[in-house]
């Protein structure tokens, strides 16, 4: 349990950025939530910016920790710990600000877009603000022939066996990874942008086109998220950015493909389930002028190690 929190507080880009936000947005005396306090530290941050009340909600057992938290940095008479779920708390009171770092690698597969919904329509007052107040959800082709090869481990012979099988649901499933920025084939397009309170449709579904710009093979696509978490601080997981804990999300394709300057290369991606158990799906093709160069069809449902007879009861609609 300490060693995922210690790696959200030694991640600063991410922390920094909630506190400089927190810092810009409360006002003094004001009334704030904090959903999924964890620690605590959201909460803490909220009391340094002068808030009257922080209430913190957390359904996990570091909430007992995050009241020793808030005792010895001062501030256990104003933060009000309620343990429960964030999807069904009731707060005893509207508040002006709603926190919460419910972001997960592609920005909302911590349910943060239906969290985020309810608390604007049942906890914040008039006027009341979101932290964070935006986030948009990026892809772009990449080219990374060092981290491929390791999901491509099981296409290769080892110990006189074959494992193709394997390879197969290793090509559909997705990956944290720090790419290198060079990977980049073409500038990264926008596959969602979400003033907050939002809602996607289930499935959500984005197309994108991209003009490679330069030489070389794509293995897949990289996606990060940009979240808005005031009018002067942004937290960004782009490779081009400093890292974070969250990395990239990493989208192979079963087969990588020569591209060159001018290719034209199309994006699906699909959505399903937008919340914690998210189901990704991803296709497109490749084409330079008129000629097909490749394509590439891929589901994380299909990476699940399902019985035959499973997959085909279940697996979702072409």
């Amino acid at each position: 349990m300490t060693l995922s929190h210690r790696l959200f507080l030694e991640d600063a880009v991410r922390t920094q950025a909630f506190r400089d936000a927190i810092h810009e947005v409360v006002r003094p005396g004001e009334l704030v939530a904090d959903l999924g306090t964890g620690t605590g530290v959201l909460a803490c941050f909220a009391c340094q910016a002068a808030a009257r009340r922080v209430y913190a909600v957390e359904r996990k057992e570091i909430i007992e920790t995050a009241r020793e938290v808030a005792a010895v940095n001062g501030y256990a008479d104003r933060i009000v710990f309620l343990r429960g779920d964030a999807a069904d708390v009731a707060l005893p009171e509207r508040v002006d600000v709603v926190i919460g770092e419910l972001l997960g690698p592609m920005g909302f597969e911590e349910n943060l877009l239906p969290l985020f919904e309810r608390a604007a329509r049942e906890h914040l007052a008039p006027g009341g603000r979101l932290v964070p107040a935006s986030l948009a959800v990026f892809a772009a082709p990449w080219e990374t022939p060092g981290f491929y090869g390791s999901i491509d481990f099981w296409g290769r012979e080892h110990y006189g066996l074959r494992f193709d099988p394997l390879r197969a649901l290793a090509m559909n499933q997705v990956y944290g990874a720090p790419l290198d920025p060079a990977g980049s084939l073409a500038p990264a397009g926008a596959l969602w942008r979400l003033v907050l309170p939002g809602l996607l449709p289930d499935p959500a579904i984005a197309a994108l086109s991209f003009e490679v710009r330069r030489a070389g093979t794509l293995h897949g696509f990289a996606g990060w998220f940009e979240a808005g978490l005031s009018s002067r601080v942004t937290l960004t997981t782009s490779p081009s950015a400093p890292p974070t804990h969250w990395e990239q999300t990493f989208f192979p394709v079963e087969k990588p493909v020569a591209v060159e300057p001018g290719d034209q290369v199309t994006l699906e991606v699909t959505a399903s389930g937008v919340g914690e158990q998210i189901l990704w799906g991803w296709s497109g093709e490749i084409r330079r002028h008129d000629r097909l160069l490749g394509t590439f069809d891929a589901h994380t449902f299909r990476g699940l190690p399902f019985s035959r007879e499973t997959f085909r009861r279940h697996q979702p609609p072409a």
